[in-house]
């Protein structure tokens, strides 16, 4: 009995605990926007990175978070906010539009894609839906396919309910076929990269994980990159253009999922 009670006291707890840190990311963030229509940036960038913290997780915060940013200097933080925004809502079009808004006032140059058309029509396709979309139609088409094999198993040969099972199973068996590999690529990218913007105004990417190592090439604020290992207080980093080398953790903020 008193085992009970300790296990209940301590799920009430944990649940004030939730409760309250949402209701704190919620004051933080009405209280950032109030900021921000006085045009006090700076603050209301503070409130929403105080939001943030506390767990807030809204395509909604990282519009304003960008927005604030860009408009207090801060291109690094911009270009994060709006593409942290965008993974959760990568339909949305004013993170769209704003994400390449603050592209556009980045110093380093991304290089033209070089993609064929098949490379492009996957990489559109993947950036208009999330890994838990992609992930929930495939589970629903293979749910379908499953009670059509049903039907084929259970119904009389030679029926009409057969044949629309048998050509639905095709059908079906087609859209497992054609979404299974973006799924796959889509998840192994969510679960397996990482990537990174670089928040510091300038940064000397080095050759070994530390800070005497020669200098390979030099990155500004709101480059984006993937990151491919850590090594103590160091990344090893690979950037559009193929160059790879080693930065500062403490130089970047990886881009929220």
């Amino acid at each position: 009995m008193r085992s009970v009670a300790v296990t209940l006291l301590f799920i009430l707890l944990f649940c004030s605990s939730s409760f309250a840190a949402g209701e704190s990311a919620a004051a933080l963030y009405n209280q950032g926007n109030k900021l921000y229509a006085a045009s006090q940036y700076d603050e209301a960038l503070r409130h929403y990175e105080g939001a943030y913290t506390a767990g807030a997780r809204d395509p909604r915060l990282f519009a304003n978070m960008g927005n604030a940013a860009y408009k207090g200097g801060k291109i690094g933080i911009a270009v994060w906010s709006f593409k942290s925004g965008l993974a959760l809502a990568p339909r949305d079009e004013d993170l769209e539009f704003n994400y390449g808004f603050a592209i556009a006032h980045t110093m380093d140059e991304t290089p033209p894609s070089m993609d064929l058309l098949v490379t492009k029509i996957w990489k559109g396709l993947a950036g208009y839906f999330t890994a838990s979309e992609f992930a929930g139609v495939f589970l629903a088409v293979l749910f379908l396919l499953c009670i059509a094999a049903l039907v084929i198993i259970h119904s009389d040969p030679g029926t009409r309910i057969r044949t629309v099972a048998v050509w639905a199973c095709v059908a079906l068996g087609l859209m497992i076929l054609v979404w299974s590999f973006p799924t796959a690529v889509k998840l192994y990218e969510y679960f397996y990269t990482t990537s990174g913007v670089l928040l510091d105004h300038e940064i000397q990417v080095r050759s070994t994980p530390d800070d005497i190592g020669p200098v390979v090439f030099t990155i500004h604020e709101g480059i984006e990159f993937e990151i491919t290992e850590k090594r103590g207080n160091y990344a090893h980093i690979r950037i559009p253009t193929g160059y790879a080398g080693w930065i500062p953790t403490s130089s970047y903020r990886i881009i929220s999922p």
